[in-house]
């Protein structure tokens, strides 16, 4: 079978972090979830209006989503990939940021 001449491309963009793409330690905070699993945001996002929709979105994704594929038997590695890109931190090792549970924003 002659399937003839194929040719794939890629592309490569490289954005080289800009200062606004870090946050200072004393401007972080982290959001407590559930389970001792604890989301990293700005402060500044939190005396943003678009909090309530924030929290309705880490309600959606890391709790109600979670809850359903366990109870269907789904092992955590095979859906924790749908979960936002930031990476989750165990409460126990966050002593020396500000803390937030998900029920008060």
């Amino acid at each position: 079978m002659d399937l003839g001449k194929i040719e794939q491309n890629i592309n490569i963009c490289i954005k080289i972090l800009q200062p606004e793409g870090w946050i200072l330690k004393n401007e972080l905070v982290f959001i407590h979830i559930q389970k001792g699993l604890c989301y990293p945001t700005h402060k500044i996002f939190l005396q943003n209006n678009e909090v309530k929709k924030f929290k309705e979105i880490l309600e959606n994704v890391y709790i109600n989503y979670r809850q359903k594929r366990e109870s269907e038997g789904f092992p955590y590695d095979h859906y924790r990939s749908f979960f936002l890109r930031n990476r989750l931190f165990h409460i126990s090792r966050l002593k020396e940021f500000d803390v937030i549970n998900l029920s008060e924003l």
